[in-house]
C-alpha cells in the first residue's frame, strides 16, 4: 500500500530539485551571458572608437581637397586657360533643374579663356516628349503633328513621333551652325541669320524653352552665323527633361552629321564627401553616349564640370575641337582621360 506522507514528499523533494537546478543554471548562464555581452561591447567600443577615428582623418583630407579644389578654380584655373579659344562663338543648351551657378561657372571661364557667349538655351518640362500629356500635345502641334493618339498602347508611338521630329527640327540647323567656318574677329557681332536661330524663336515665341542672353541684349535668340557656332550641351543631376527623352537622340543626330558636339555633365554643387552618397551617378548623362561607337567617335563628352577640371577639360577640347572631334574627358570609368592630351 502506497504511504501518501512519502507520495507527497517525494514528488515535494523532485519539485524542489527542479527549482534549485533551474535558478543554479540559470545563475551560472547569466553570468556567462553577461561577461560575453560584455567583453563584445568592449570590442565594438574599440571598433567604434576607431572608426570615428578614420573618418575624421577621413573627414579632413576632403575638406582639404575641397578647399584646394575651390582655390585652383577660384585663382588658378583662369590664367591657366589664357586665351585659348580666340573669341569662339558658343552656344549653351541646358537642362533647367541642374545646378545653375554650375552653368554660370563654366560661362565665367569659357569668357575668361576668349569664348564670345552667345546664350542659353534653357529646355525644361516643356520640352519633354515624355512628359505630361498636355505639353506633349503642344510639342505635336509646333513639330506639325496635328493629332496625336495618347491612349493605351498608342501612347509610347506617339512620343516617339514627337521626339522624332522634334529632334530632326533642331538637328539639321544646329548642325549647319557648328560646322566649320572661319574664326570671328573679335568683337564682330554676327549677323548672318539662319536656320536655327529662327527655330530658336519660334520655340521662345510659344512658349516652348527660354533664352538667356549673356551680352545684356534682347531676350531673343541673336542672328547667328551661317557657321561657326560651336554648341555645348549641359545636362546633369535634378534635369527636369530625363536625357534620354531628348538630348541624347538630339546630339546623336547631330553627331550622325556634323562631329565635334560637345556634352557636359553638371552634379550639383556639394562637399565632396556628399556627391559620394548622392543617388545621382556620375556618368549617367555621357555614358549613353560613349556608349554608342558611332557617336563616341564624333562627340566631345566632359563628365565633371562641376569641377575645376572639368570646366579646364571643356576649353581645351574647345580650343583643340577642330583637330580632334571627339573625346571622353572627366573622372568616371568610362572617361579616356581627365584632360585632352594626356594619357
Amino acid at each position: 500500500m502506497i504511504n501518501l506522507r512519502f507520495h507527497i514528499v517525494s514528488i515535494v523533494a523532485v519539485f524542489l530539485a527542479l527549482a534549485v537546478g533551474i535558478f543554479a543554471g540559470s545563475t551560472l548562464l547569466d553570468r556567462a551571458t553577461v561577461n560575453l555581452v560584455r567583453s563584445n561591447q568592449a570590442s565594438l567600443d574599440a571598433k567604434n572608437k576607431a572608426l570615428r577615428s578614420e573618418n575624421d582623418t577621413i573627414r579632413n583630407l576632403i575638406e582639404g581637397i575641397d578647399s584646394r579644389s575651390k582655390e585652383f578654380g577660384d585663382s588658378a584655373l583662369d590664367p591657366l586657360v589664357g586665351r585659348q579659344l580666340r573669341s569662339d562663338l558658343i552656344l549653351l543648351v541646358a537642362t533647367r533643374g541642374i545646378d545653375e551657378k554650375g552653368v554660370a561657372a563654366a560661362v565665367a571661364t569659357l569668357r575668361n579663356a576668349g569664348g564670345s557667349m552667345l546664350g542659353i538655351v534653357w529646355l525644361d518640362q516643356r520640352t519633354d516628349p515624355g512628359g505630361a500629356d498636355d505639353a506633349v500635345r503642344k510639342l505635336a502641334a509646333f513639330v506639325g503633328l496635328d493629332s496625336i493618339d495618347l491612349s493605351g498602347a498608342k501612347h509610347a508611338d506617339s512620343v516617339a513621333k514627337v521626339t522624332t521630329q522634334l529632334v530632326d527640327m533642331l538637328a539639321t540647323p544646329l548642325e549647319s551652325a557648328t560646322a566649320p567656318g572661319p574664326p570671328p574677329t573679335s568683337g564682330v557681332a554676327p549677323v548672318t541669320s539662319d536656320a536655327l536661330a529662327g527655330v530658336l524663336r519660334r520655340m521662345v515665341d510659344a512658349q516652348l524653352v527660354d533664352w538667356e542672353s549673356l551680352t545684356g541684349g534682347d531676350q531673343t535668340p541673336p542672328d547667328l552665323p551661317s557657321a561657326g557656332v560651336r554648341a555645348i550641351v549641359v545636362s546633369g543631376e535634378g534635369a527636369e527633361v530625363a536625357p534620354s527623352r531628348l538630348i541624347v537622340p538630339l546630339v546623336k543626330a547631330v553627331s550622325a552629321k556634323r562631329a565635334g558636339v560637345i556634352v557636359a555633365e553638371l552634379d550639383h554643387s556639394r562637399r565632396l564627401l556628399d556627391q559620394a552618397n548622392s543617388k545621382f551617378r556620375r556618368g549617367a548623362v555621357v555614358d549613353p553616349l560613349r556608349g554608342d561607337d558611332a557617336t563616341a567617335e564624333r562627340t566631345v563628352t566632359v563628365d565633371n564640370l562641376d569641377q575645376p577640371f572639368g570646366r579646364l577639360a571643356l576649353v581645351l577640347a574647345l580650343a583643340d575641337l577642330d583637330q580632334h572631334p571627339s573625346g571622353a574627358y572627366g573622372e568616371t570609368s568610362t572617361a579616356q582621360r581627365q584632360f585632352p592630351g594626356g594619357s
